[in-house]
């Protein structure tokens, strides 16, 4: 008896310790609770910046410390990197301007030259075939750019026509009372533009781009703005910063200074700006068939035809090869030009700012200075 007692207690002792032992081992098989690796980053706005909310803190109030040591922080992700200015996709035109877009390549000027040119503000001398600079003088410092403005209200216009298929530089415009108000209180003569007259955008982008009218580009300007002259300045520094240009300024669309209680403003840009504006107008067949044109006329078909003439006079003859670009002057700008050119396939741009400043010479130095510019750029 007392050895089947015995036998009993040792084989319930063996059934225990086997139970015991399972027990153990199933739960050393279980997984643990996983830890979460990365735990959720700040709440980010819409503009992709933290929000001002303070994250939880381990005890799950915000602003709260928890009695146990918080977990190591996770560093929030960066914020996106702003992206690249939007520029359209018209075929074989430069995307925006950077540092770097025209390559440097300086050749030395003649003693001769290098006294010429002295007069010169700011300036450029550019291969546009391999778009490398031959010769530049504070081609980056910002400065009055003058009538050079309605580079960028010619290139808004046809930017315009792409963006809206149902429009083009046939399309008329009628002059408002208004706009006649508006031209006699600022001094704006122009071509003289009417109250009730009819004219086609291809009209006024000739009288713009010929005689550099002021009228004509404040009427572009409104019309890009859509009837309200006043908002197109803001539209122009957008699109300036779109770009890539963003030390250029504009207070209206013709670059006539502006009266205002800090002084007279003057739209401003740097050579560099100019010249790339100039690269961009180069591609519009529209632009540039007005930007080569020696004269013209308005209201062709009226009995009081007005005759436009050409403010480039390197266009006539004086230098082979000049197909364009664009004059300015105000007392602050100086005589400017930007000057585009090509001989025996080779393409040359030339860029003049501020010579002879409060000057009464009608641009001859000016002139004279991109003339000799350009026939050094052609022995290269």
């Amino acid at each position: 008896m007392k050895k089947s007692l015995i036998a009993y207690i040792i084989v319930a002792v063996i059934v225990v310790l086997h139970l015991i032992a399972f027990c153990m081992l199933k739960r050393s098989a279980a997984p643990e609770k996983p830890v979460e690796e990365n735990p959720p980053a700040q709440e980010q706005t819409a503009s992709g910046t933290p929000s001002a909310q303070p994250p939880a803190s381990p005890s799950g109030v915000p602003g709260k410390s928890a009695s146990t040591n918080p977990p190591p922080s996770v560093p929030a992700p960066a914020a996106p990197a702003t992206p690249a200015p939007q520029v359209p996709a018209t075929a074989g035109m430069p995307g925006p301007y950077y540092n770097g877009f025209f390559k440097v390549g300086e050749k030395a000027l003649p003693d001769k030259l290098k006294r010429t040119v002295a007069p010169v503000r700011s300036g450029l001398v550019i291969d546009l075939d391999t778009n490398t600079i031959l010769w530049q003088k504070d081609a980056a410092v910002v400065h009055p750019i003058a009538s050079l403005t309605k580079l960028l209200t010619a290139l808004m216009l046809m930017e315009h026509f792409e963006a809206h298929p149902d429009q083009s530089l046939k399309t008329q415009i009628t002059i408002t009372a208004a706009d006649r108000k508006y031209f006699k209180n600022h001094s704006i003569n122009g071509v003289y533009l009417d109250a009730n007259e009819k004219y086609s955008l291809d009209e006024m982008l000739m009288c713009m781009m010929v005689a550099s009218s002021n009228d004509c580009a404040y009427v572009v300007g409104e019309y890009l703005a859509g009837g309200d002259a006043e908002k197109f300045p803001a539209m122009m520094n957008a699109r300036a910063k779109a770009l890539g240009l963003n030390d250029m300024k504009f207070n209206n669309a013709n670059g006539l200074p502006v009266n205002a209680s800090s002084g007279r403003l003057e739209n401003t840009g740097s050579a560099l700006d100019i010249a790339y504006l100039g690269v961009r107008a180069m591609r519009y067949p529209g632009i540039m068939k007005w930007a080569g044109t020696t004269s013209g006329r308005l209201r062709a078909d009226k009995k009081n035809p007005f005759d436009v003439n050409s403010t480039n006079h390197l266009l006539r003859g004086k230098v082979p090869g000049v197909t364009g670009l664009k004059t300015g002057y105000t007392d602050g700008a100086g005589y400017c030009i930007v000057v585009t050119c090509e001989r025996n396939n080779k393409k040359r741009m030339v860029v003049a700012m501020g010579v002879n400043a409060n000057g009464t010479d009608r641009g001859k130095l000016r002139d004279e200075i991109v003339k000799q510019l350009l026939e050094w750029s052609y022995t290269l």
